[in-house]
This record gives structure tokens, sequence and C-alpha cells, in this order.
């Protein structure tokens, strides 16, 4: 598959000013962590797309909940297989949740990415 590359929640531009696109390992390393940056129900098109931000959002961050959340949220890109592993680091003081990932993919594939959420 091949779409538009972003960065920073933004479309990224070449210097000639045009989208840059992404494919390939890229592309689905790409995949995942919009699924993660998504909040569940955020897109009115896909209500059940994106993560459940409700675990990052209690008093107590639970992290056996964040990693459920996250691997549902993995699983909903149809060409995930299964998660390999799973990093999860909460950083009170920063309020961040540093998400590191290993998936297999349905092509055999093994892909490692990395997702930095806010705890809101």
């Amino acid at each position: 598959m091949k779409t538009f590359k972003i960065v920073d929640d933004d479309i990224v531009f070449d210097g000639q000013n045009n989208i840059v696109m992404v494919e390939g390992k890229d592309e689905e390393i790409q995949s995942i962590n919009r699924v993660f940056t998504t909040r569940l129900n955020e897109f009115f098109l896909e209500p059940e797309h994106g993560f459940d931000y409700s675990v990052l959002q209690t008093k107590q961050v639970d992290e056996e909940q964040i990693r459920l959340a996250v691997i549902e949220a993995a699983n909903q890109d149809p060409r995930v297989q299964e998660v390999e592993e799973l990093n999860i680091i909460v950083e009170r003081k920063s309020r961040k949740v540093t998400i590191d990932f290993k998936v297999k993919m349905q092509s055999g594939e093994l892909l490692e990415g990395q997702e930095v959420l806010d705890i809101a």
C-alpha cells in the first residue's frame, strides 16, 4: 500500500512542495502508529478505529490495561498477525507513555516501532 507520509500529525512535503509518499514496511509502521494516535470514536466514519485513551485518563494508570488497549489497537490493522513484544514505559512526571512494539505481520515480516502518548 502507498499513502501520505505523516510526521507529528502533519502531511510531509518535499523541497518542491510535493506530497511525500510512504510505502512498504514504513507504511505499515505508520499505519499502526496512526491507530495509537487516534482516539477511539474520534473518526466518525469508523468509530471503532483508534486507541482507547480512557486507560490513560485514570488517577492510577494501570500498565496491564494499557497493554491490553495497545494490543487491541494494533490488531485493528488487518495486516497484523500478532503483537510479539510490548514495552510500555509510564513517565508520570512528564505525563507520557512510551510504547515500544514489535508485531508480526501476515506477510511473516517482523516490524518494530515506537509511539509516545500524552497522559491527559
